[in-house]
């Protein structure tokens, strides 16, 4: 289940302990750090122990208020959001809240999710996103709230879509893994969490096998009862084949030997001497600076006694 819209000074124990204090069987949560600032990225995932936990834990935290935050949850589909449901809605009321919101909308079909743009004082910026299920639901709630008055507004109601690039601007590839956007591109190698109890090096292969050549495949762990602790890698021959394996095998449900279905987790893998920041050639701004000021210094002795 994805948590949006989390508190800056949120983490793994806070969310666990939210839902769990909600009087919901959560088997594991935690929040996304930025992979450039290790900051809080504002949303985090969490597992139960069955999907009916999981919608009784979306139908009673959905739109809950963590300190002056109002969260947004759902449900992760392996299957991406229909980009043709997205609704945006705008000249809201600042009191309106995002529960209302998702009220208003699920009367015309089921809402994947709702977003209220709010300031840091939970009052409203104007503008809110609901995304439905299918299309024909999100062109229904258009046809019936564009023009509606809401508190003394009347709201402005339409189909969003993301930006498409011009001719003059190249178009965004399908998948940009997270070892691009923290600086490390071209990685051969993944990192697989979740993996079945048993799995085998010949398994953990076959699992991959149709996104391309594989140079090796190793299981580092596969005997514990909890599947996330179960986690192996994958050399790829080709940096793009991998790039197609994480697009394709991350966050995929896998059924596990007791029946559970527990989401894949599939990650770019660095080797930590692409990752050395010691090096002159990747040196961290600080320390490329502490050498530049030794590299100026002098040492110099047998000064008198009386010299100020």
């Amino acid at each position: 289940m994805h948590f949006g819209n989390l508190p800056e000074q949120f983490y793994d124990l806070d969310l666990f302990k939210f839902i769990k204090n909600a009087g919901h069987k959560v088997h594991k949560a935690f929040v996304v750090q930025d992979k450039k600032t290790q900051k809080n990225a504002k949303y985090g995932y969490a597992q139960f122990l069955s999907l009916d936990e999981a919608k009784k834990a979306l139908a009673g935290l959905n739109n809950a208020l963590i300190g002056n935050t109002v969260i947004t949850v759902s449900l992760q589909q392996q299957a991406k959001p229909n980009p043709k449901a997205n609704v945006f809605v705008r000249n809201l009321p600042t009191k309106v809240t995002q529960q209302e919101i998702f009220e208003l909308y699920s009367a015309y079909g089921p809402v994947v999710k709702s977003k209220l743009e709010c300031y840091a004082d939970n009052t409203s910026r104007g503008f809110a996103y609901v995304q439905f299920e299918n299309e024909k639901d999100a062109t229904s709630a258009i046809a019936a709230t564009n023009g509606m008055e809401m508190q003394g507004k009347k709201l402005e109601v339409f189909a969003h879509e993301k930006k498409k690039p011009t001719a003059s601007e190249p178009a965004s590839p399908d998948v940009v893994p997270d070892d691009e956007k923290s600086g490390h591109k071209g990685t051969n190698n993944i990192f697989v969490q979740g993996l079945p109890r048993g799995t085998d090096e010949d398994s953990l292969k076959n699992m991959f096998a149709s996104f391309g050549s594989i140079n090796s495949a190793l299981v580092q762990s596969a005997d514990s009862e909890d599947p996330m602790s179960n986690n192996g890698f994958v050399c790829f021959s080709e940096a793009a084949d991998a790039a197609k394996a994480m697009h394709a095998m991350h966050k995929r449900p896998i059924t596990q030997p007791d029946g559970r279905a527990v989401f894949l987790l599939v990650q770019p893998h660095v080797a930590k001497r692409e990752n050395d920041m010691t090096t002159d050639k990747a040196r961290a701004p600080i320390q490329q600076n502490m050498k530049k000021c030794f590299d100026s210094n002098l040492f110099v002795r047998n000064i008198p006694t009386d010299t100020e």
